[in-house]
């Protein structure tokens, strides 16, 4: 099962799904599925198959990657 998470304007996707897989999270930027209609930047999230004992900790890293990436994407702005 998946599921998918909108990012705020301003957020890469791409730049989040690079930086998650250094810290061992797998997510897949929605934005390069996007063939005619405007690109939205949202990451798709498996979690089947996962205890929760695995799927908290890979969250929270999750978060601390977007919240770098939002963070790094307003001072360049």
């Amino acid at each position: 099962m998946h599921l998918v998470a909108h990012l705020r304007a301003g957020v890469s996707d791409l730049e989040v799904e690079a930086a998650a897989k250094e810290r061992d999270v797998v997510v897949r930027a929605m934005s390069r599925f996007y063939l005619a209609a405007p690109r939205r930047c949202a990451l798709m999230l498996g979690f089947s198959g996962f205890p929760p004992q695995v799927i908290k900790p890979a969250a929270a890293r999750l978060a601390a990657v977007i919240t770098r990436t939002a963070a790094a994407n307003r001072r360049s702005a």
